[in-house]
């Protein structure tokens, strides 16, 4: 007789896999959804406070049928006393594949670690690892902010801000 392991250890993408990169676009685009659930236009933006919490930026950049591009930040002071976004996150959110990632984000701050791991990034193996640093952050990050009560609702969008 054969003992078979159950089926979710079959299943299991391997950590940082191919595989497991896909589970953390998809999990990014659940977690993105609940923070924003409304379609907003190019050009819009919102910001969400929530008490004892920083401000989270959201700004529309490009909207398809089925892609968007977003930037996501807070913004905070260095220690020159310059406001900065940080951390500086371009999403792109594929709305039919239901999955979200990091396009790119600023190389100060949180982001550090995982910008110079692109740098070093010199064959398929080092992107894959690099995208699973920076797509986890993501996951985490978004984990945070929903835990802080921060949203997007239809209320929240203004007119649009430009910041770069």
């Amino acid at each position: 007789m054969l003992c078979r392991p159950p089926n979710h250890w079959i299943d299991a993408p391997r950590p940082r896999s191919f595989a497991a990169l896909m589970e953390v676009y998809e999990a990014n685009y659940m977690r993105l959804r609940k923070l924003y659930p409304q379609p907003y236009d190019v050009g819009q933006s919102a910001v969400s406070r929530v008490g004892g919490g920083l401000d989270l930026h959201l700004k529309i950049f490009a909207r398809s049928s089925y892609t968007s591009t977003i930037h996501l930040t807070y913004y905070l002071k260095d220690h020159q006393g310059v406001i900065k976004p940080d951390p500086d996150l371009r999403l792109r959110i594929y709305h039919d594949a239901r999955q979200a990632e990091v396009l790119n984000y600023s190389t100060c701050g949180i982001a550090r670690l995982a910008c110079n791991r692109w740098h070093r990034a010199h064959t398929t193996a080092d992107l894959l690892v690099h995208k699973w640093a920076v797509n986890r952050f993501l996951y985490k990050w978004l984990s945070y902010v929903a835990r802080q009560g921060h949203a997007f609702p239809e209320k929240a969008i203004a007119n649009a801000l430009e910041y770069s």
